[in-house]
């Protein structure tokens, strides 16, 4: 009956899962970026404080 897909429904659900996981690694990184910088500014800021002691 299918040529090349033998399970189509399984082929979506796999498609799926993986489009899933990647918005799940993409949504980590960014908030692993967002905090990075929010690092960066206190580190920045606690400089400047100490440069004024």
């Amino acid at each position: 009956m299918y040529r090349g897909l033998n399970q189509p429904l399984t082929n979506i659900e796999q498609i799926t899962y993986l489009f899933f996981i990647k918005c799940l690694d993409e949504r980590d990184i960014n908030l692993e970026k967002d905090e990075n910088v929010k690092i960066n500014k206190a580190k920045t800021l606690q400089k400047i404080v100490e440069g004024y002691r």
